[in-house]
């Protein structure tokens, strides 16, 4: 399978963040990992690669706890597949990022982040 991969472009400070879960949005069934969180994007892994430029909704919440702290469109915008792991690292971009939205992510933030990157 053809990856795709950009250099990083985040323009807000990026941090990785512990015990986060990401959930299908419709399901809300547990499908992945986010790695590290911004308040414009995010870096998850998941056991199947998705399509660069698709948008899917995700929520987030904790690993242990099937219930979502946020709701939220996003875009892919890369991925890369572990060649260990066989697990595909992918590249999200946040959609309609308001400033409600924005405020919602910075709580995320707080409440999962171990350090910033």
């Amino acid at each position: 399978m053809a990856q795709f991969d950009v250099a990083e472009n985040r323009q807000d400070e990026r941090f990785i963040v512990q015990d986060l879960a990401v959930f299908d949005g419709a399901l809300k069934k547990f499908v992945g990992k986010a790695i590290d969180l911004s308040l414009s994007g995010m870096l998850i892994s998941l056991e199947k690669a998705l399509a660069v430029g698709s948008v899917i909704n995700i929520s987030l919440g904790h690993m242990l706890n099937n219930y979502s702290d946020l709701d939220v469109e996003t875009q892919v915008v890369w991925f890369r597949q572990n060649d260990i792991s066989g697990l595909f690292s992918i590249g999200l971009k946040f959609l309609n990022n308001t400033e409600e939205q924005r405020s919602q992510i910075q709580k995320v933030i707080n409440t999962y982040a171990v350090y910033g990157v």
